[in-house]
C-alpha cells in the first residue's frame, strides 16, 4: 500500500513515534481534517491531543512520553516510577507527581505535594522521580503486614 502525502507529513511531524495535535495545526492542518487522516491510517489516540503512529504498540512508556509531551510539568512518579526503575510491584498505572499542585488529566492518577529539585532525574527521556524518592512515596501505601523488615 502506497503511504499518502499526508502521512509521510505527520510522520515527519511526529517525535519518536508521537504526535501532539498542537504541532500537526501548526504545520497547517485544520483540526478536522487532521483527526479524519489520523483515524483513517490507524493511529492510536492517546489522549490529551498526543497520538501514537501505527505499529508504535502505545505500552506504559509511550504513555508515560505522551502525558509529558502534553503536561511537562508532570514528573513521573509511584508506581510508575518503580517500573521504570525495575522495581516489582503488583500492579502499576501513569502515575504523576504535580509539583505546583495545579494540573489534573484524564486518564492517569496525579499527585500533588513538593518535590525539590534534587528528587527528580531525567531517565530515558522522561522525568521521573529518584530512586530514593519513588520508594519513600510508595511506602505510605504499603500495607503494614508486609512492610519492609526482618523475619
Amino acid at each position: 500500500m502506497r503511504e499518502s502525502w499526508g502521512v509521510r507529513e505527520l510522520r515527519g511531524t511526529a517525535r519518536e513515534g508521537l504526535l501532539l495535535t498542537s504541532w500537526a495545526m501548526a504545520e497547517g492542518w485544520s483540526r478536522a481534517s487532521l483527526f479524519r487522516q489520523l483515524r483513517e491510517e490507524g493511529w492510536t489516540a492517546l489522549g490529551g491531543g498526543a497520538w501514537a503512529e501505527p505499529g508504535v504498540n502505545p505500552d506504559l512508556r509511550v504513555r508515560l512520553r505522551a502525558v509529558q509531551l502534553t503536561t511537562p510539568e508532570l514528573v513521573v512518579s509511584h508506581r510508575a516510577a518503580a517500573w521504570l526503575w525495575r522495581i516489582e510491584l503488583l500492579g502499576v498505572e501513569a502515575e504523576f507527581t504535580d509539583p505546583e499542585g495545579l494540573r489534573q488529566r484524564r486518564g492517569v492518577r496525579v499527585h500533588r505535594c513538593a518535590l525539590p529539585g534534587e528528587d527528580v532525574v531525567t531517565w530515558d527521556g522522561l522525568r521521573v522521580t529518584t530512586v530514593d524518592r519513588t520508594l519513600a512515596d510508595l511506602l505510605p501505601g504499603w500495607p503494614s503486614r508486609r512492610g519492609l523488615g526482618r523475619r
